[in-house]
């Protein structure tokens, strides 16, 4: 592979003995056709009937037509989950022998793909360079597909209700996606409109095509997505902001899958009327990875996790990796880590159906910052509300694990499940106990996080004098001419200010912090900057002063 340049072009190639990534071509058939220019890449995660799942790698053209890449999971390993290319914010650049294989709707090529990122940003922000919406009103279109030979079990009106709730079904995809982010995230249909000789009203239309069910699913899609655009003068993606593809039950496919970051997901028949596989497929739409447990999707403490049938059950939401990624509850988030400033939290952990907007609700979602590159998030699973339909972990709590960097496409592990009195010790250094639930439907728990491991001083590095407290400016008591060892092994300090200086009872707000020799703060700063971090020796998050030596702000 060779870089053209940092945000630029990058060819993989497909044909090198030691990292052949296509399979054999010797299967498919000579019914080919040229690709008219180059594609957005979307990765598409996939729900199989038997309860498993995989992942391919799609390409969106500029007409809207669809068509899956026939690559290996390593290709998508290796470029897109553990490399630098994002799903949605990709382009894809194929050698001139690649070909569309009309048959099986895939893009062939045994030579080269080239990889490059898109410059274009569209709207909150996942990473650098991709934006996934999960705030505001958010257009949905329902696709019902009708091919010549067979027809969904549920009609347009139907298929349009468990979306929306148009006719009367109190339970549907905007219900719930508005209950779980309490209002912050609202699915509308699509406005009305007619074309030429279909209409789409209250968010749904019918797609009748000219093909049979043998065909396939991405064939039949494709079919639709030029209907629609020559009905309405638009592609299904200007339409709306997320397209739902409903197929008949005898067209061979998985059960449902959607585009991760992308704008579409299809489901076999019933899938699309079930709450949990809607409310799924439309997750790896707003870029939510699998809930795992066990390296496989079981955690069904959530909606990520394998899905169940049900049209208007289970009323469930996210787990505690996926709540903070959305942001939702970002008011009720707290973060618990090794280098502070919060480094344990004691006290009440509510459940997801609280009022986020009451000042009196405490924390909701806590996120645990520890050595190492995986993250951990604990959240009380209150069975109960919008949630009373959880399949694991009730009235527990329960704790996932993810990798540091939310912004990237990452599964969630499920790692314990606690219930009252039961501790988990935290790989890295720290536990959670859960005493127990209280009268206000709480979660008692006590988190404490050990101190994080000391970085090893370099051979080089000077000695620094101890230095000399702060006197404050007005008449003060007497201060130690010297810093006080205490037993972690730092050195605690007094700090003094003039009341002036202070913002708010009790808060500090510091831009610098220098040390002198001399009460008159003048001459040499005796600190250097030497990597060893000064601790403060705080009392709690709500002491101001201690925050001047978080090691996030570089204190030295």
């Amino acid at each position: 592979m060779k870089l053209l340049s940092a945000v630029g072009l990058a060819w993989v190639s497909l044909s090198s003995a030691e990292n052949t990534l296509l399979r054999s071509s010797a299967h498919r058939n000579l019914d080919l056709e040229e690709i008219p220019g180059p594609c957005t890449a979307n990765l598409v995660a996939i729900q199989h009937a038997d309860g498993s799942d995989s992942m391919s790698l799609s390409c969106v053209l500029d007409s809207g037509k669809i068509y899956k890449v026939d690559v290996t999971e390593d290709f998508i390993q290796d470029n897109f989950l553990n490399g630098p290319y994002i799903s949605g914010d990709t382009i894809l650049d194929f050698a001139t022998d690649a070909r569309i294989d009309t048959t099986s709707g895939e893009i062939v090529t045994d030579l080269e793909i080239g990889l490059r990122r898109k410059i274009k940003k569209r709207g909150v922000q996942v990473n650098s360079d991709y934006e996934v919406i999960t705030f505001g009103e958010r257009t949905f279109l329902v696709v019902r597909v009708a091919p010549t030979n067979d027809e969904t079990t549920f009609n347009e009106e139907e298929l349009g209700d468990y979306v929306f709730g148009t006719h009367g079904d109190t339970v549907n995809i905007k219900s719930q996606y508005s209950a779980c982010s309490q209002g912050q995230y609202t699915v509308i249909p699509t406005p009305d409109r007619t074309g030429q000789s279909l209409s789409i009203k209250d968010g749904a239309v019918t797609a009748a095509l000219d093909l049979n069910t043998s065909v396939g699913d991405n064939a039949l899609v494709n079919a639709a997505i030029v209907l629609l655009t020559n009905e309405f003068g638009e592609k299904p993606e200007h339409l709306a902001n997320h397209v739902m593809f409903c197929m008949p039950a005898s067209v061979s496919m998985p059960s449902a899958y959607g585009a991760i970051g992308g704008y579409y997901s299809v489901y076999q028949d019933k899938s699309c009327s079930y709450l949990s596989s809607t409310m799924h497929e439309i997750g790896h739409n707003l870029y939510l990875a699998h809930s795992n447990e066990n390296g496989n999707y079981g955690d069904i403490t959530g909606t990520m996790g394998a899905s169940q049938q049900g049209k208007d059950n289970p009323l469930r939401c996210f787990n505690a990796a996926k709540m903070w990624q959305l942001g939702w509850y970002n008011r009720k988030h707290v973060e618990v880590a090794q280098a502070g400033p919060i480094t344990e939290y004691t006290g009440e952990l509510a459940g997801y159906i609280e009022n986020i907007n009451d000042h009196n609700v405490p924390a909701i979602v806590i996120k645990l910052v520890v050595s190492g590159d995986q993250d951990y998030y604990a959240f009380f699973n209150r069975q109960a509300g919008f949630n009373s339909g959880t399949k694991e972990g009730e009235n527990k709590v329960c704790i996932n694990r993810r990798k540091d960097d939310y912004n990237s496409y990452e599964t969630s592990e499920l790692v314990a499940k606690l219930s009252g009195g039961d501790t988990y010790d935290i790989p890295g250094g720290g536990s959670i106990l859960f005493v127990g639930i209280n009268n206000n439907e709480r979660a008692d728990v006590v988190i404490t996080l050990l101190p994080a491991p000391p970085t090893p001083p370099t051979s080089d590095s000077p000695t620094p004098k101890p230095p000399t407290p702060i006197s404050r400016p007005t008449p003060s008591p007497t201060l130690p001419s010297a810093p006080t060892p205490i037993s972690n092994g730092y050195r605690k300090w007094r700090l003094w200010s003039h009341e002036s200086l202070v913002q708010s009872s009790g808060e500090w707000h510091v831009n610098d912090l220098k040390f002198y020799d001399n009460s008159a703060c003048s001459g040499t700063n005796i600190v250097t900057s030497s990597g060893s971090e000064l601790d403060s020796d705080h009392l709690n998050d709500r002491t101001g002063p201690e925050k001047v030596f978080d090691t996030r702000d570089n204190s030295k």
